[in-house]
């Protein structure tokens, strides 16, 4: 019996009050005026870097691959590399 009035007249949790909002503006927005266009020996040396590093998954492994593959440099394909 003590353990259900125990229950019973438990509060529950205290409400926070909201002071301000706070947003983050979309990455999608500020990129477009600010893209830079590379230059083939500057898409070269990034993705050099980027292939030298161990931690670099098999799908963007592949996708430098892709790029250099049969002489069709698409940098589409490694656009994801390029902006980080």
């Amino acid at each position: 019996m003590g353990a259900l009035n125990g229950f019973l007249t438990k509060k529950g949790p205290t409400r926070k009050a909201i002071t301000s909002i706070e947003y983050i503006k979309k990455n999608e927005i500020e990129g477009k005026a600010e893209d830079k266009v590379l230059t083939k020996s500057e898409i070269t040396s990034v993705l050099n870097k980027k292939a030298s590093d161990p931690s670099l998954s098999k799908a963007d492994r592949e996708a430098i691959n892709q790029y250099y593959s049969k002489g069709q440099q698409n940098p589409e394909v490694v656009k994801h590399l390029l902006q980080q």
